[in-house]
């Protein structure tokens, strides 16, 4: 998973008659920090540690809040700890969800729509952690773009917490009425510790999911738990000050020391989290402490105001682009920080604390909260499966278009591919308001059929396509990454030609090569134990006599000695295709395609008309930034014999751009892979490109 969508939430959890100004202040510097790491994440790259800091507080107050609930009645009532939530949470959270899903609408490009809605009905219902998660070790959803309700993860993690929690208190005192204290202590210490080691071994084993899922976190929770169930300190005040300015520097330190590419939470969680629990448990905010400026003003607002904070900020900035029509800049991020400050105070007052203690339902039973707050929750539930239905509608319409492409293919016309081979002599009247597949649609025109391995699974997946077997000339192999995969097409329409039977063996973010990427452990590891198997397929398969590979020029290998990352792709390629069987007697290295702008089909769709797309000039690159270093196709020209290096960039790229639209065909699908409809456009010249047309 990239930095930018490391989102952290501050704990709803405050009670006036009682506030501690350290916690305030503890609160106004995590909130702060998470704010300052999303508008500036290069000047404070680990300000989402945040989160663990008001994961620790919420586990603090929550627990103690509980707990005294117990010794005081003997029992926690259920229904109204979270009726008081939910009155608490709900009603903020609801009304930034609708605001949301209106920006998204009226400013967003409709690319954006089904996911964002998608989002703002997980959020809704606090399971958003899990569907990012889902998201996350879905190579197809990788590159998806942020959603501007992403945020609402660690709103997520907190509400489950809030459900489990006081039940397993509830039943712990229930069990042990004597010395239930005591058990309850032992037990919040056995489930963090458990909660720890598994983070740690999620971390280290499946990190792309590991930030976001619960059981990674609740150790957090617990720790905070372990810090209210325990006796406070009554150490004197200087030395309470000094452990007080030790969590204030491991917090800070974390904020600067840690980046979106710390394998996170595990080990690295402790930083804030330990530095949490210092302030937490030296209870200070004298003036020896660093504490001491909760007793200021802004602080305390700051610390009132944190959660609402929270919720309007990230929306703010992800929608805030679009408006303006261009990338943030330094007086965009003063005026949204502003922006955040009046939309939080006015969610506070008119919104927060007046539902809060709504006369109506606090003084009723707390079935009253719970169904007023499921009916709300409903009610933007509506509303997103609205847009869902209005961008289906669309789809729908534009997905009957794709139909088309087989009567535009055909030799002589001018579609796809064709445009840029046959030249200006193209006659393309015919095509004349046609753009196949449409930009909203163009991320499902994907390939059909294949079976392509995920990024952490190492086991052998192989497809088969073509000539029946029995009746094939030859047969041949696709092997390589997503950028493999994305050629199928190509090859499979040349396979009904030739008579091949074609074999499939790919695998998301793994290119064929010995080299071992530079990528989370458990992705590097499958790859490499993924390639051998590969590589022992193709040996003990005499019959398959081409190969074609293809890989991600954006792939970054691990150095050895003192090749550069380039240098060490060059030859792990060539090593991988030296060590290939004599029966292989061709290998073609399909170059990599152009990248277009990573937000290419979002500009496509928001142009005025098809006209404007098929021209897409404001969507195109300068063809020396389209086309990256290719260690493959280095390694091609060097090794030469029988591997050949096959490059179609002419049939992409005009001599000075390459647009995303080329003979009425959209070209990608994302940010970095071409349209299934667009490769089998490709066809008729890699046949004649690898000598068989």
């Amino acid at each position: 998973m990239t930095a930018s969508s490391q989102v952290a939430s501050p704990t709803a959890t405050s009670a006036h008659s009682s506030i501690r100004l350290d916690i305030q202040a503890l609160r106004a510097l995590a909130v702060g920090a998470v704010l300052l790491y999303h508008l500036w994440p290069a000047r404070l790259p680990g300000g989402f540690v945040g989160v663990d800091v008001f994961f620790v507080v919420s586990g603090f107050l929550i627990t103690a809040l509980i707990l005294k609930e117990v010794e005081r009645t003997g029992r926690v009532s259920l229904t109204q700890f979270w009726a008081r939530r939910m009155r608490r949470l709900l009603p903020a959270s609801l009304l930034v969800l609708g605001v949301t899903l209106v920006l998204v609408v009226a400013y967003l490009p409709q690319t954006q729509w089904d996911n964002s809605a998608k989002h703002v009905i997980a959020s809704a219902f606090y399971v958003e952690n899990w569907l990012l998660a889902a998201q996350s070790v879905d190579y197809l959803a990788a590159d998806g773009a942020s959603t501007a309700v992403q945020h609402y993860w660690s709103l997520s993690v907190e509400e489950q917490f809030y459900v489990v929690w006081p039940i397993m208190i509830l039943a712990i005192a229930a069990l042990a009425r004597r010395r239930w204290r005591t058990i309850a202590v032992v037990a919040i210490a056995v489930v963090t510790l458990a909660s720890f080691a598994y983070s740690l071994w999620s971390t280290a084993t499946a990190p792309t999911s590991a930030y976001f899922i619960t059981p990674t976190r609740a150790w957090e929770f617990g720790a905070g738990a372990l810090a209210a169930a325990l006796p406070a300190l009554r150490w004197r005040e200087r030395p309470r000050a000094v452990l007080s300015w030790t969590g204030v520097a491991l917090i800070v330190a974390a904020s600067f020391i840690l980046t979106g590419a710390t394998p996170f939470p595990g080990w690295a969680a402790n930083l804030p989290v330990v530095g949490a629990l210092a302030i937490l448990v030296a209870r200070t905010e004298s003036r020896l402490s660093p504490m001491i400026v909760g007793r200021l003003r802004p602080v305390q607002r700051l610390g009132d105001l944190s959660y609402s904070v929270y919720l309007w900020h990230w929306p703010l900035i992800v929608v805030a682009p679009a408006v303006l029509g261009r990338d943030l800049r330094t007086v965009d991020k003063v005026v949204l920080i502003a922006l955040t400050w009046i939309l939080a105070e006015v969610t506070y007052r008119g919104v927060e604390q007046p539902l809060r203690h709504l006369p109506v339902l606090a003084r009723r039973s707390p079935w009253w909260s719970l169904v007023a707050g499921t009916a709300l929750s409903v009610a933007v539930l509506a509303g997103a499966l609205m847009v869902i239905r209005t961008v289906d509608r669309a789809e729908d319409a534009q997905v009957q278009e794709l139909a088309q492409v087989g009567e535009l293919s055909e030799p002589g016309g001018c579609y796809g591919a064709a445009a840029l081979a046959e030249g200006p002599g193209c006659d393309d009247a015919a095509l004349d308001g046609v753009l196949v597949p449409a930009p909203l649609v163009a991320h499902d025109d994907s390939v059909k059929g294949t079976c392509m391995q995920g990024q952490t699974q190492a086991e052998l997946r192989v497809c088969e396509s073509g000539v029946p077997v029995d009746d094939a000339v030859e047969t041949v192999a696709v092997i390589g990454d997503s950028h493999a995969t994305h050629w199928i097409p190509a090859v499979r329409a040349i396979a009904a030609e030739q008579g091949w039977h074609v074999v499939e063996i790919t695998k998301g973010s793994c290119p064929f090569t010995t080299a071992t990427r530079a990528a989370p452990a458990d992705m590097a590891a499958s790859c490499d134990a993924w390639n051998a198997a590969a590589s022992d397929y193709v040996d003990t398969h005499p019959e398959i006599s081409r190969v074609f590979t293809s890989g991600s020029s954006q792939n970054g290998f691990v150095n050895e000695g003192p090749l550069t990352s380039v240098e060490a792709g060059v030859a792990g390629y060539a090593e991988t295709w030296d060590a290939l069987p004599a029966t292989v007697t061709d290998v073609y290295a399909v170059r990599d395609v152009p990248r277009p702008l990573p937000d290419v089909l979002d500009c496509l769709v928001s142009l005025p008309s098809v006209e404007a797309q098929l021209d897409a000039s404001e969507c195109s690159r300068p063809r020396d930034e389209a086309l990256l270093v290719d260690p493959l196709a280095t390694a091609a020209d060097e090794v030469g014999g029988r591997v050949h290096a096959v490059d179609l960039s002419d049939l992409f790229c005009e001599p000075e751009i390459c647009r995303p639209v080329v003979g009425h065909a959209t070209v990608y699908r994302d940010g970095h892979h071409m349209t299934r409809s667009y490769a089998e456009s490709l066809a008729p010249y890699l046949a004649k490109a690898i000598g068989v047309a």
